[in-house]
């Protein structure tokens, strides 16, 4: 071989090695179709005492913001957004899926209202795709604000806590996307049914949890003022439960509303 043969495919070899170094990343947006593959790992369960004997609702909702719509993430180059990356399926489906999950891994029994309910809403739910030389990591990040409510409604408590966890991969995959949110919801989830508020709450008894609150002691002169108006209240039930009766006994009114309308008088008591 001639010389300038040679040299000639030594540059060749050489824009050969330099070309996937020097190319442009690819920009195309990542359609990520969320799916939940059994439970996702996180933190050990630590069931809740007598979560099991209760039955609770829950609620998922969205609050990342109108704007949000479908995007989860984004791919990122030295700090660089490359492309963003969307779900192709509803994301408040895929998050409810998880928790339900995950409290059930937990012990908590979901299903009626009978006891109370649980609001879960989700302020953030990201990953992070970071491009490396070998390699990608993709760091999933989620908020979450919880209310617990008692089967009255009463609020029985609120809290806010955020999950976090970061995985390796290949580049532009959809699994590791998954993995990092589904992840970092049950990181926050765990962080949640960990907190000793949360479980104080579930491992009280329902009657406890439900009772009313006590009313205030009234001073001895407001007690003392109140007696009349508390005899001429007494006296207007008794007159009313009279007329019901006889409502009944006439005919005027059916069983089933002689029995609403007592119940409701009795309810001012």
């Amino acid at each position: 071989m001639n010389p300038l043969a040679r040299i000639g495919l030594a540059a060749l070899i050489g824009l050969t090695f330099i070309a996937p170094a020097t190319a442009a990343p690819d920009r195309r947006p990542l359609q990520v179709q969320l799916a939940v593959k059994g439970t996702p790992k996180g933190e050990q369960p630590n069931p809740i005492p007598g979560a099991q004997e209760r039955s609770i609702a829950l609620v998922v909702q969205d609050g990342r913001g109108a704007d949000a719509g479908a995007v989860v993430g984004q791919a990122v180059n030295d700090g660089v957004v490359v492309y963003p990356i969307f779900a192709t399926n509803d994301v408040r489906t895929y998050v409810e899926e998880i928790t339900r999950n995950v409290l059930a891994q937990w012990g908590l029994r979901i299903g009626e209202p009978t006891h109370g309910t649980l609001a879960i809403r989700y302020t953030k739910f990201n990953v992070a795709h970071n491009n490396r030389a070998v390699g990608a990591t993709y760091v999933g990040d989620t908020t979450i604000e919880y209310t617990l409510t008692n089967r009255l409604g009463k609020v029985l408590a609120r809290g806010t806590f955020s999950g976090n966890v970061d995985h390796y991969g290949r580049g532009r995959s959809v699994e590791g996307c998954n993995e990092a949110l589904s992840e970092s919801l049950a990181d926050a989830l765990a962080r949640m049914l960990n907190d000793p508020q949360f479980r104080r709450i579930w491992s009280t008894a329902p009657e406890v949890v439900d009772a009313a609150p006590a009313r205030p002691t009234k001073p001895a002169k407001a007690a003392a003022g109140n007696r009349k108006a508390e005899s001429a209240s007494s006296k207007t039930l008794e007159t009313r439960l009279r007329k019901l009766d006889e409502l009944l006994r006439s005919g005027a009114i059916t069983q089933a509303e002689y029995d609403k309308r007592r119940a409701a008088i009795l309810d001012e008591i």
